[in-house]
């Protein structure tokens, strides 16, 4: 934690009709992979037509 806030890291994938977000709190086991995956465990931020 930094300053009393919890560390937070996300991953975004985006391409002409999606945006999508995935966060956890706390580091990663490894620092390059992608994790949170945001193929695996995402929330939709928005859409495009």
């Amino acid at each position: 934690m930094f300053g009393g806030s919890p560390t937070v890291f996300a991953s975004y994938y985006v391409d002409e009709s999606v945006l999508v977000r995935a966060a956890r709190t706390g580091r990663p086991d490894d620092d390059d992979a992608l994790d949170p995956d945001p193929w695996a465990t995402s929330e939709p931020v928005d859409c495009f037509a």
